[in-house]
This record gives C-alpha cells, sequence and structure tokens, in this order.
C-alpha cells in the first residue's frame, strides 16, 4: 500500500535527520531543489521531504480508514497499548506524523524574523 510506504520513507528520512542533525544544522541552505542524494540535502530541503512524505500518505484518508492496523503487524512494532487506541491505519499514521509535527524541529529551518504574505488579505484588496 502506497500510503504505508510513503510515511515508511518519512520516518526513514526523519531518523536520518536526527542522527546526522548536526550535519543539516551547520549546512547553508542552498534554497534549490536538493537532488536525489540526501547527503547533500539541507536542513530545510529535509525537513521539507519529510512533510511532503507525511502529507503524502495521510492525503490516502479514506482507504487509510478502512484498513485495521493488525494487517500490518509484522511491520509495525507494537507497544503497550492495545489497537483500539489507533485502531486504523489513518490513525496510526496521523498519530506517527503527529510525533514529527510536535518535535519542533521543522522551526529551527525558518529565519526567526521570517514571514509569509497572504494574497488573500484585506491589505492588498485595494491593489
Amino acid at each position: 500500500m502506497v500510503p504505508v510506504m510513503e510515511a515508511i520513507l518519512a520516518n526513514w528520512y526523519w531518523s536520518f535527520f536526527q542522527q546526522n542533525r548536526w550535519r543539516f544544522v551547520q549546512r547553508t541552505q542552498t534554497g534549490g531543489p536538493g537532488g536525489d542524494d540526501i547527503l547533500t540535502w539541507d536542513l530545510a530541503g529535509i525537513l521539507a521531504e519529510i512533510d511532503e512524505r507525511f502529507q503524502a500518505a495521510l492525503s490516502h484518508r479514506e482507504v487509510l480508514k478502512k484498513v485495521p492496523v493488525g494487517h500490518y503487524d509484522v511491520l509495525l512494532v507494537k507497544g503497550n497499548a492495545p489497537d483500539s487506541f489507533r485502531p486504523t491505519m489513518f490513525d496510526f499514521l496521523a498519530h506517527d506524523a503527529l510525533r514529527f509535527y510536535q518535535a519542533g524541529e521543522q522551526a529551527g529551518s525558518r529565519a526567526v524574523d521570517a514571514f509569509d504574505l497572504m494574497a488573500e488579505s484585506p491589505v492588498f484588496s485595494s491593489v
């Protein structure tokens, strides 16, 4: 199932980032695509790729909600919580992605004074 593979890839990238965080933090941001070689990616690039993989996995919401988490017992490390806490693959993958987003690591990839302009803002309505 493609969404599960996307989540596995996101977790591999995240694990690689965590083990090599110091390298990514010391790299200059390239501003362009990092290419296929993860060793050349900058901090913003790897975090964006992890986000993209999790978003791709969760975009198949309706399909994942129909698949019991027990179907993937072979791939999953069982904890002490019963499957009823996260009964479907959507629940499992959503909590997995939430761990990444709650870690706050992606906040370090943006400048302290960074801001985004929203085109639909009322400030721009008269322009």
